[in-house]
């Protein structure tokens, strides 16, 4: 059915961007993990192109919290990193109805990476948050979902 949604979207010529970072919230609440991944990344790149920097943020911390729930906590810090800064320039906060999320996802990532070298969180999010646009896609192209790990299986 989301995929439904989104390819009906695209015939008919529409703007998707922002419509495909909610389908993928969807499929993600479905247990579609890989679906919901591509849903984002394609959401990113259509971003990219039109300029949608508060989707593209929104994109960006979805593909942030796949990293970190597969063990991916440098590429999601600085994707969290990225899309804070995106949301900076343009003074636009994330919803207060997606903070929690955030706040929770954040704080995952920061204690996954309490392995690694003294303020590592810190490093790689002010790392991402110095990423472009094109640098933090490529990074959110990176992200892999472990095939046994998947919500839905």
């Amino acid at each position: 059915m989301v995929q439904n949604g989104s390819n009906r979207l695209r015939a008919a010529g529409r703007s998707c961007d922002g419509v495909l970072a909610m389908l993928a919230v969807t499929s993600v609440a479905q247990g579609h993990d890989d679906q919901a991944l591509a849903l984002y990344r394609e959401g990113l790149d259509l971003c990219r192109g039109t300029g949608d920097v508060i989707c593209a943020a929104r994109c960006l911390e979805g593909v942030a919290q796949f990293a970190g729930q597969h063990s991916q906590p440098v590429r999601a810090a600085r994707l969290l990193g990225a899309a804070t800064a995106l949301r900076t320039r343009i003074g636009a906060p994330p919803p207060p109805a997606e903070r929690p999320t955030l706040d929770r996802v954040a704080a995952e990532v920061c204690l996954a990476l309490a392995a690694y070298p003294r303020d590592a969180f810190a490093r790689e999010w002010a790392a991402g948050a110095a990423f472009g646009l094109d640098e933090a896609a490529m990074c959110a192209a990176d992200v892999e979902v472990d095939a046994g790990t998947q919500t839905g299986t």
